[in-house]
């Protein structure tokens, strides 16, 4: 999947753990 390639060159090797603490952390940030 180029997605992927794109997301993993984009983040890096931590891509995994940004969309886990994207999705870990709620979304009340105003």
């Amino acid at each position: 999947m180029l997605v992927l390639r794109l997301i993993h060159q984009l983040l890096g090797r931590d891509w995994r753990v940004r969309l886990r603490h994207i999705f870990e952390r709620p979304q009340q940030s105003c």
